[in-house]
């Protein structure tokens, strides 16, 4: 019986270095398959979820179910994360479709062990109350094993009352 045993691109590539002897049997493969069509998770919600939310970014809450996973562990508690378990590159995708006390500025971003991923920063300004309006980012990111995703929401004035309506927050390694 063969183990399912993700690895990195470096190590693949190791792996499959040199067949002229013809070693590569049933366990490399499976790790090959395992590698290349695995590595995917995330979060969603479930239903309107009402956070206060300030100048200074705090953890999105939103996040109340997990998706099937892959080589991540989401999770939908109180951490609201995707950790990762193997290195390598990552699609990530965010996407929010909320209300907000109107004339505000709600702020979503992206933190990958609790500090900001650069060119993440998104903003959406909700003119009237009631206005419903979607967000959404994606990054292309290089992880470590253990490395931990949040999504991280500020406003433009503390007190913000900010309901997501639908969201998602998934993680594909792509390399």
């Amino acid at each position: 019986d063969v183990a399912d045993t993700q690895r990195d691109l470096a190590a693949l590539q190791t792996l499959f270095d040199n067949n002229a002897t013809g070693a590569i049997g049933a366990q490399q493969l499976r790790d090959f398959l395992v590698s290349t069509f695995g590595g995917y998770g995330g979060l969603y919600s479930t239903g309107a979820s009402v956070q206060t939310v300030n100048i200074a970014a705090a953890l999105l809450t939103a996040w109340t179910a997990a998706f099937p996973a892959s080589g991540t562990t989401p999770d939908a508690g109180a951490l609201k994360q995707v950790a990762v378990t193997v290195a390598g590159t990552y699609a990530v995708e965010v996407q929010a479709t909320a209300t907000a006390t109107a004339g505000r500025t709600v702020t979503l971003e992206l933190r990958k062990n609790g500090v900001l991923v650069t060119g993440t920063r998104v903003s959406q300004k909700f003119a009237a109350a009631g206005d419903v309006e979607s967000v959404s980012l994606f990054a292309i990111v290089t992880l470590a094993a253990g490395d931990l995703l949040t999504v991280y929401a500020s406003a433009d004035v503390d007190a913000t009352s900010y309901t997501v309506q639908q969201g998602q927050f998934t993680v594909r390694r792509v390399g």
